[in-house]
């Protein structure tokens, strides 16, 4: 076989505030399609069966039929797992179990079936560029049984890359199966994840689009132990300071396309979180400083370019590679809202998810026991949105900002303007009315204007175009009274002198009554007497 044989898969990246990414996949003949989850921490391909239950996450069109493919070959009891792997009441098929994996929650249970299935993937054949289909007899768990599938629609299956360790029991790994089936000789695999799409590719290190390597040469960092993609860390740099370099509470490291955020122990959490806020010492920060409403607390921040230069770079130090992440990698983004992206948990060292790894291709070599890190640009943006003018405004209640808002959409492959593209803006934070122009014009600007209602301080309007790089953008203004204080003391004057008034003319009225009453009374009594 060709030594730069590979095979790319489309990879689409599913965002619902962060992204996922997901291949599609046949099985069986005639074939059944799936949306399978790209996760280096298991090892199989696995997706769930007409029967399977709860299952509300999947349609039930999505499901595994057996009885329609000809292809599929199930697990018998007593010949490919012994009668303790069987099914419920000793049924005639092996079964698995597994808790915590597929899953951001580690109270996930799942449970199922394992059969030998044929699997397609679509992609292209390097080098020469022809489509084609790679196809391999693969072990395939069926889900039965699940509690806790936490993947958004319209994921509905994995696609395991792990070692062959991590396999279901019984089973052959996923990879196993390519490297033994197929014409691919080299035992190792790439993966591109941009904003939009994506590419997984067997075989030789073949670039391939969307992403482009910067400068050609990648980190190879050694693999700890042939399970879990797990990298040794020598030391954590915060800023400038190193916050840490004790081994215990660092390591190991774990790649996890599967997962969102990063993962750590308490221990670094605390020591992160110190190393960031010690920042505030020299210089206020939008999101770390405040002593109760901060990132650490769960709340979330509109911040602007100058709020983000401020935060610090986190300085990964790994055996072999060094990984810089700023505030685009450990803060996720939530409709233009950053949120802390690390989480503490109970585990040993930390993961790293997608949004840690988003700015990097990586290497895998399962035979030489590598992962590398390479710098990547992404090119699978339809658009790239400029902001032009409008922000950092200052204006009053019940007023129009002086000048419009504006962007500018650019074609992300000729480089011209953008003209009738869709343009969203919206009121994040404060009170008012938006008069949008959503559409590009022949010139590819758009701009809204925004008229302030009652709420006092910080307004923000995001703008936002479906694929394009550089979206969203944030306008920034800040609303106050200055221009109203006559009418409002006015107003609040008239309303005080009114309730006064009223008050006085009450009670002037009772007291008269009663003054009234009491000498009629004494009126009445003269004459009696």
């Amino acid at each position: 076989a060709d030594a730069n044989f590979a095979v790319t898969l489309s990879v689409t990246s599913y965002s619902s505030s962060r992204r996922y990414y997901f291949a599609e996949v046949s099985l069986g003949a005639p074939p059944q399609d799936f949306n399978v989850l790209i996760d280096t921490t298991t090892s199989n391909v696995v997706v769930p069966s007409e029967q399977c239950f709860p299952c509300s996450f999947i349609q039930e069109d999505m499901k595994y039929n057996v009885s329609e493919s000809g292809t599929v070959e199930p697990f018998v009891c007593g010949i490919d797992c012994p009668h303790n792997s069987c099914g419920p009441n000793d049924g005639p098929n092996c079964w698995y179990f597994t808790i915590g994996a597929f899953s951001d929650r580690s109270d996930f249970e799942m449970a199922g079936t394992l059969v030998r299935e044929f699997v397609h993937t679509k992609g292209t054949l390097y080098p020469g560029g022809g489509k084609k289909n790679l196809v391999t007899k693969a072990d395939v768990g069926l889900m039965q049984v699940e509690t806790g599938f936490t993947y958004p629609t319209p994921i509905n299956g994995v696609l395991g890359l792990a070692y062959p360790s991590m396999a279901l029991e019984f089973t052959n790994s996923f990879l196993e199966d390519i490297w033994s089936l197929t014409a691919i000789t080299y035992k190792q695999f790439g993966l591109c994840m941009c904003p939009f799409s994506g590419s997984l590719n067997f075989g030789a290190m073949t670039e391939v689009l969307p992403c482009q390597v910067i400068d050609k040469s990648i980190q190879w960092s050694p693999i700890l132990q042939r399970t879990l993609y797990s990298l040794f860390v020598e030391s954590i740099v915060v800023g400038n300071d190193t916050a840490t370099s004790t081994s215990s509470i660092l390591n190991p490291l774990i790649v996890n396309t599967a997962q969102k955020d990063i993962f750590v122990n308490p221990s670094l959490y605390q020591v992160l979180k110190m190393g960031l806020t010690s920042v505030c010492e020299s210089v206020r920060v939008k999101g770390l400083c405040d002593d109760t409403a901060n990132l650490y607390t769960g709340y979330c921040f509109y911040l602007s370019e100058e709020d983000l230069s401020l935060y610090p770079i986190i300085e990964i130090r790994i055996d072999g590679a060094q990984l810089k992440l700023g505030p685009e990698h450990y803060l996720v983004e939530l409709e233009g809202r950053r949120c802390l992206g690390i989480e503490k948990t109970s585990i040993d060292g930390m993961v790293l998810g997608i949004n840690a790894l988003r700015d990097y291709y990586l290497a895998f070599s399962l035979d030489k026991a590598l992962i590398g890190f390479a710098e990547k640009l992404c090119l699978d943006a339809d658009y790239v949105l400029h902001y032009v003018s409008g922000d950092e405004q200052d204006g009053f209640i019940l007023t129009e900002l002086d000048n419009p808002l504006v962007v500018y959409v650019e074609d992300a492959n000729t480089g011209g303007p953008a003209a009738n593209v869709s343009v969203s803006f919206s009121l994040g934070q404060g009170s008012g009315v938006l008069n949008a122009m959503t559409v590009t014009d022949e010139n590819g600007y758009a701009h809204a204007e925004l008229k302030f209602g009652l709420a006092r301080g910080e307004h923000v309007v995001v703008a936002t175009v479906d694929r394009a790089r550089g979206s969203p953008q944030l306008f920034f203004s800040e609303c106050t009274d200055n221009a109203w204080p006559g009418i409002i003391d006015m107003i609040s004057c008239a309303i005080l002198v009114t309730a006064v008034g009223a008050a006085w003319f009450y009670t002037s009225f009772v007291l008269k009554q009663l003054d009234a009453e009491e000498a009629l009374r004494e009126r009445e009594g003269s004459l009696v007497q």
